[in-house]
């Protein structure tokens, strides 16, 4: 979920993510995608996502979880296949997983976040990534240029929600509510 919400990839994109094309520094992890995305032409530079430290929290901080990752699953990584892919199955025989197995994964999380499944879904991650953003005070070429997007069209259409804060929700689900 780290991962998902700080890169605001596609999930098809993650799964592509090889740690033999990983650079590891101090204060970052950055990987290169090899091959074609869904988005990603022949002649066009390589996509590359780098993850930066984020040294507020440590249970935020997707370096140091990607590090943890990499470790407990050494050992598990006996194949080409699994050494070329960072995310692998954790049952045996341990193979790199599939989109639609991480978007499960994502899903996962989102409900037991209480986040409501049946709305949102794995791909809601970008959006409600880019839209914090915003809401940092991130601009939009700044945002399209991590995102690797093109137009402000695409990302103002489907991408930028407004974000609700907990007291707006919280008044607004007690005045909608059906219950007395």
């Amino acid at each position: 979920m780290l991962m998902a919400l700080t890169s605001v990839s596609r999930v098809s994109e993650l799964t592509k993510l090889n740690p033999e094309l990983m650079e590891d520094s101090t204060d970052q992890v950055k990987f290169h995608i090899a091959g074609l995305t869904k988005t990603k032409r022949p002649n066009n530079p390589h996509l590359a996502f780098t993850f930066e430290k984020y040294k507020l929290d440590d249970s935020l901080d997707v370096v140091q979880c990607l590090r943890h990752y990499l470790k407990v699953t050494d050992g598990l990584r006996t194949t080409l296949d699994q050494k070329q892919h960072l995310l692998i199955a954790y049952t045996k025989p341990h193979k790199p997983i599939v989109p639609c197995s991480l978007a499960r994964w994502l899903k996962c999380v989102m409900a037991m976040a209480k986040i409501d499944t049946n709305i949102y879904k794995a791909h809601s991650t970008r959006a409600a990534s880019a839209s914090k953003a915003v809401a940092q005070g991130l601009s939009t070429n700044q945002i399209l240029s991590y995102a690797n997007w093109s137009g402000a069209a695409t990302f103002n259409r489907f991408y930028r929600k407004p974000i609700v804060s907990e007291t707006q929700s919280s008044y607004q689900q007690k005045v909608v509510s059906l219950q007395l």
